[in-house]
């Protein structure tokens, strides 16, 4: 999986392709709640090229929601 952000606005862009699985999602789940404990920035995510979304990578999605709502975003 390739993991992209763009830290160039006042909203972080995450973008990355290929599955969204069980197997491949703890590099994700690392970098996603790294940058949401460290940045005061929103976090917009493209999921344009995610080839397949199950339900782990449905609850790491809901989990940083969760950290961002709390910090207020």
């Amino acid at each position: 999986m390739n993991i992209n952000i763009d830290n160039s606005t006042d909203t972080a862009k995450v973008s990355f392709d290929g599955d969204i699985d069980m197997i491949g999602i703890k590099e994700l789940k690392d970098t996603l709640f790294e940058l949401s404990s460290k940045s005061s920035k929103d976090i917009e995510l493209d999921l344009s090229n995610a080839t397949y979304l199950d339900s782990s990578g449905i609850g790491m999605l809901l989990t940083l929601n969760k950290m961002q709502k709390a910090k207020g975003r």
